[in-house]
C-alpha cells in the first residue's frame, strides 16, 4: 500500500463517518479511502500534492457538515431535513455550500496543474451527476 499521510487518513476518517449514514454508502462501492486514492491516481498527484488536496477536501468536507448542522440539517442525511426549511433558508444554505465549494477550488488551485484542475473540475461534475441520478431514482421509488 502507498504511503498515507496524516491528512489522507483525516479525509478518509471524514468521508467514511461522512458516507455511513447515507443511502449511497453500499457494500458493493469503494471504500472512502479507495476513493481518495482513485482521485489521486485519477489526477496523477505528487506525495505532496496528495497530502495538501487530502486536507483541502477534509476541510471543505468538515466545513459542510458545520453548516448543514447550522441550518438544523443532519450531514449524514441532509435531504431529510430540506423539506423544513423555506425558501430563503434554502438559498441561504446553498450560498453557504456554495462558498465553501468555491474556497476549497481556490485552494486547490494553487496546488494543482492546470490539467488536473480541469480533470478535478470534471470527476466533480460526474459526482454531481451520480448524485441527482440517486436523487432521482430515490423520488421514483417513493
Amino acid at each position: 500500500m502507498q504511503y498515507l499521510s496524516a491528512a489522507m487518513a483525516t479525509l478518509a476518517i471524514v468521508l467514511m463517518v461522512t458516507a455511513a449514514g447515507t443511502a449511497s454508502a453500499t457494500e458493493t462501492s469503494p471504500s472512502p479511502m479507495e476513493q481518495l486514492e482513485q482521485a489521486a491516481d485519477r489526477l496523477v498527484l505528487t506525495d505532496e500534492q496528495r497530502d495538501a488536496f487530502a486536507e483541502i477536501l477534509a476541510t471543505r468536507i468538515a466545513k459542510q457538515r458545520e453548516i448543514m448542522t447550522e441550518f438544523g440539517l443532519d450531514p449524514d442525511d441532509p435531504a431529510e431535513g430540506m423539506r423544513s426549511l423555506g425558501r430563503r433558508d434554502r438559498k441561504r444554505l446553498r450560498d453557504a455550500l456554495g462558498a465553501a465549494k468555491r474556497d476549497s477550488t481556490e485552494a486547490l488551485q494553487s496546488v494543482l496543474t492546470a490539467a488536473q484542475l480541469r480533470e478535478y473540475e470534471h470527476m466533480m461534475a460526474e459526482a454531481e451527476a451520480a448524485r441527482r441520478a440517486q436523487i432521482k431514482a430515490r423520488m421514483l421509488e417513493r
